[in-house]
């Protein structure tokens, strides 16, 4: 019986095979096999779903603009755990057969994107940084259904009645600033929901990642050791049997 490294070698060979490898620069010749930084539950996951990610966390956060340049290997470990995270959610609602995004759900998405940043700006950003619009599709699938699955299950439940608001600004009446308007109810509503939402599905998602057999085959912060290079093949070695 081969070993667990033995198949993730196999399987990144496979993902080249498939046509999976992204193009590398267009002087050259040269494929770049995907390379495997995790595997949640037997799926992998590539290290360009991880370099999107990055990618769009930072436009987001930055602009289109930052889509392209340099990615960090810092980044690509915080990229790892909300790829992680967005897994075992995506898992857990394939397993109850919930909340499988409908294609009006990924137009709506990427067409989100394109009135954010601009038809121009987004294409120009995906092709100079060798991604198609088929990556980032498949990118907002698996972040729409796990959105979705978060929303569905705790949404309604952290909405918090009147009488928690009412102890609420009683609580931090004596903190108010003199002078300063009552916080309105239907704002006070949603800024105390949205953190109970974050805190409940903080939760689960942490009790999932424990539940959900994660095998992490690269450590971003370990020194010395980057992302492979254009046109390297590189892969995990294949073990003795």
């Amino acid at each position: 019986m081969r070993s667990f490294g033995g198949w993730v070698f196999r399987a990144g060979l496979l993902v080249l095979v498939a046509g999976l490898a992204r193009p590398v620069a267009a002087q050259s010749s040269a494929l770049l096999v995907e390379e495997i930084a995790a595997v949640v539950d037997k799926r992998p996951v590539l290290l360009s779903e991880l370099e999107l990610d990055a990618r769009l966390f930072r436009a987001r956060e930055r602009g289109v603009s930052f889509f392209a340049g340099t990615v960090s290997q810092s980044e690509l470990s915080e990229a790892l755990e909300r790829t992680l995270d967005r897994w075992v959610v995506c898992l857990e609602a394939e397993r109850l057969q919930l909340f499988e995004p409908v294609p009006g759900e990924l137009v709506a998405a990427v067409d989100a994107l394109r009135r954010r940043w601009g038809v121009a700006a987004l294409d120009d950003a995906l092709n100079v940084s060798g991604f198609q619009s088929q990556d980032l599709e498949a990118f907002l699938k698996r972040e729409v259904r796990a959105q979705r699955y978060l929303e569905g299950r705790f949404r309604l439940a952290s909405r918090p009645r009147d009488a928690e608001l009412q102890v609420w600004k009683a609580e931090h009446a004596a903190a108010a600033v003199p002078g300063a308007p009552v916080q309105d109810w239907a704002e006070l509503r949603n800024m105390l929901g949205a953190q109970r939402f974050a805190r409940l599905t903080r939760d689960f998602v942490s009790d999932l990642r424990r539940r959900v057999p994660v095998q992490r085959l690269h450590d971003f912060r370990a020194p010395g050791r980057g992302p492979p290079n254009v046109g390297e093949v590189r892969a995990v070695p294949e073990e003795a049997p």
